[in-house]
């Protein structure tokens, strides 16, 4: 059955059956011109939002739906949790090709609200167009921290240690079997590199300890690749960056997909996008602590580098040498 067989309408009808009821806090919720929410004292509202778009974001050769639909989410949750914050409400737009089947939305929809369940979010409104050109989805979503507790990409010190989460280059090596063809998982390696870009997961986990032990000074998620994240940061808190080459985590699966293709490790690890690890740094008096925690398996994550008094960033060989490290992830509108 095509959407365009049932109408705008009914459509959002459907989408409406799929959402649970809220909380008290959800005063209006799907159905109205707007939600309306009831905010929780003492707290402030961090928002985000973020479009995926076909042809650009995905392609939906080899990007199921089901995946989609909790990518299509997860990329925004990363972004409130990098914040301090709480994810707790969602609106959800779609601009969808009327030759789309139902069948396909309704995948969309369960991993949408799977990645909701797991997190506490309600789905509160959003809105439908058709696209003659393709399917585009955009999240706005919304969340609460502290006014105390918000974390920024400005907080960077010098003397401050430089940390990453989880390995780096997965995603990027993923995107490259399935450009490839290679698109049926051979063996677990393909397995886990393929998924670590169809279904990217937002580190909660990491950040919970983050935000309960104050470590982070500066926190940003690694969207568009390591060396575009660490500049970010940089600039963002006017300081300067270095980070040792041979403590970049990657993982065996991606150390044996480098070797067997002849793709730079360095490369995949440095500038590929779609991690959605969390980059951070932490002042002297707490590294020690956020180094404990890693050394008790409580914090999943790794010592890059240090900030300095300067600008830019720069990548130390084993060797001693230095060259400074430019931006090469993704980035739209460039040339």
């Amino acid at each position: 059955m095509k959407v365009n067989s049932i109408g705008e309408f009914a459509l959002i009808d459907r989408i409406r059956a799929k959402v649970p009821s809220a909380g008290d806090r959800l005063l209006v919720g799907i159905g109205d011109d707007s939600a309306a929410i009831e905010p929780t004292a003492g707290c402030v509202t961090l928002a985000a939002t973020d479009m995926l778009i076909e042809g650009v974001h995905f392609d939906l050769r080899w990007h199921d739906l089901v995946n989609l639909g909790r990518k299509s989410l997860n990329v925004n949750i990363s972004d409130i949790l990098v914040m301090g914050g709480v994810p707790l409400y969602a609106l959800l737009s779609l601009a969808i090709p009327p030759s789309i089947s139902v069948e396909a939305l309704d995948e969309l929809f369960t991993g949408f609200n799977e990645v909701c369940a797991e997190h506490g979010i309600i789905l509160t409104g959003g809105d439908t167009s058709s696209s003659p050109h393709g399917l585009m989805i955009s999240v706005a979503l919304l969340g609460e921290t502290g006014p105390s507790s918000i974390i920024r990409r400005s907080g960077a010190s010098p003397g401050d240690a430089v940390f990453v989460t989880g390995t780096l280059g997965n995603s990027a090596a993923g995107l490259k079997l399935l450009q490839s063809g290679n698109r049926l998982p051979a063996d677990s390696d393909h397995l886990f590199l393929t998924q670590r870009h169809l279904n990217p997961r937002p580190r909660r986990d990491a950040v919970t300890v983050l935000v309960a032990e104050a470590l982070a000074t500066s926190m940003i998620d690694i969207s568009d690749g390591l060396s575009s994240e660490l500049n970010h940061l940089a600039r963002s808190s006017g300081v300067g960056m270095r980070v040792q080459a041979n403590s970049l985590p990657s993982s065996p699966a991606l150390k044996r997909f480098a070797e067997s293709t002849g793709t730079s490790l360095s490369d995949l690890t440095l500038h590929g996008g779609e991690e959605y690890e969390v980059l951070f740094t932490t002042n002297p008096q707490k590294s020690a602590q956020a180094r404990q925690l890693i050394s008790q398996g409580k914090l999943d994550a790794t010592e890059i580098g240090l900030v300095y008094d300067g600008s830019g960033v720069m990548l130390e060989q084993q060797d001693g040498s230095e060259t400074a490290l430019e931006p090469r992830g993704f980035e739209h509108f460039s040339v």
